[in-house]
């Protein structure tokens, strides 16, 4: 997996500092050509910040676009110095955010979109499910506060060729970093216990269930020429949970550095754990960043 060509959005908030040092990061693994570092604005005549507000009263020669890409410029070069090999642009949209989002990056054929994760939304409209639902390539969600670098990943698995994507990805990082841990993690969804007729047989479901999947990982491993030992393979019991309930509670009570979940391309992610799953794990889950895979 290449990744060349990246959008990274900015909001002027505290959360542009994580963004920013991530996807320095994330360069510094992958070597990427270039980066769009874009700012979008709902309406440039009537901003309701009232610093820009300010600024449009008692600087009117001065363009607020110019203004803000100025800003965006020094406060991305303070944190991440200009490098020969990487080239970098600074870009102010009026808009719709999601809107904007969605043409540039298809008018720019960008591989990848990086989005900073707040804990608690301020309403700009690019929330992760949304985003998640919409855009058609890769998607970087980065938490406030995340921290580098990376030294164990998590690649939720239900051995669909989207998933399998993000598996070749992990192995592709983890030839960037030595000694970088994957963990392929597998739901296995199982009914209430009160569905069965007793302890004993859902015991000798779940039993029949880990065999199955047992065979399914090592079918997978054999066709894809991974090595044991390679990927630590997990499983976990969605009881009494759903399967993204389960998933975040595993992550949470195992944490780790960098998910990385597979999707189909333009299908709402369709295909994943079947679909809604995903976008509702995406929601729930905001301790580590999270790479969609299409």
């Amino acid at each position: 997996m290449n990744f060349k060509n990246a959008i990274t959005a900015l909001d002027f908030s505290t959360m542009d500092d994580s963004v920013i040092r991530y996807i320095r990061y994330w360069n510094s693994l992958f070597q990427l050509e270039k980066v769009y570092f874009m700012h979008i604005i709902k309406d440039l005549s009537h901003p309701k910040s009232v610093e820009l507000e300010f600024h449009k009263i008692f600087h009117p020669d001065s363009p607020l676009d110019e203004k803000l890409r100025h800003e965006m410029s020094q406060h991305v070069e303070r944190l991440m110095p200009k490098t020969p090999d990487l080239e970098t642009t600074y870009e102010v949209h009026e808009g719709s955010p999601v809107e904007k989002m969605l043409h540039w990056a298809d008018v720019k054929n960008i591989d990848l979109v990086v989005f900073g994760r707040k804990k608690v939304s301020e309403g700009s409209g690019l929330t992760p499910r949304r985003m998640a639902h919409r855009l058609d390539t890769n998607i970087l969600f980065v938490p406030e506060k995340t921290k580098e670098p990376i030294r164990r990943v998590v690649v939720p698995l239900d051995y669909s060729e989207h998933s399998l994507r993000a598996l070749e990805t992990a192995l592709a990082l983890q030839k960037r970093i030595p000694g970088l841990k994957i963990e392929g993690l597998h739901v296995i969804e199982m009914m209430p216990v009160d569905h069965y007729p007793a302890n004993t047989a859902y015991q000798h479901y779940a039993k029949l269930m880990k065999e199955a999947n047992e065979k399914a990982y090592l079918k997978m491993t054999e066709d894809k020429g991974i090595e044991e030992g390679t990927v630590e393979k997990v499983f976990v019991e969605n009881t009494p949970h759903t399967v993204p309930k389960a998933l975040n509670d595993h992550l949470r009570a195992n944490p780790c550095d960098l998910v990385i979940i597979g999707a189909k391309g333009h299908s709402a992610l369709r295909n994943f754990f079947f679909g809604s799953t995903t976008e509702r794990f995406i929601d729930l889950y905001d301790e580590s960043p999270v790479l969609i895979i299409r």
